[in-house]
């Protein structure tokens, strides 16, 4: 398993429900895969529909793992 630090906020409001989950496997990881399938895990156990993990460089890991949304922003602009 994966050392996960998860950032707990308690929260009391009933109205507040979270429908998505963004995160970015660490820094230095060779391969992203395990990390983005026990993220993926969580955000199912949570029921969590919309699951946004993965960048330019490591994106098709992401969709395999369940992404629903991924970010590549340096593959379209470039470095900055």
């Amino acid at each position: 398993m994966i050392p996960i630090k998860p950032l707990a906020i308690p929260i009391n409001y009933k109205e507040c429900r979270s429908r998505r989950q963004n995160d970015v496997h660490p820094a230095g990881r060779q391969d992203p895969t395990p990390y983005f399938n026990e993220m993926a895990a969580l955000a199912k156990a949570h029921h969590l529909p919309i699951l946004n993990q993965g960048m330019s460089g490591d994106y098709p890991a992401a969709i395999a793992a369940g992404a629903t949304h991924v970010r590549v922003g340096t593959a379209i602009f470039g470095e900055h």
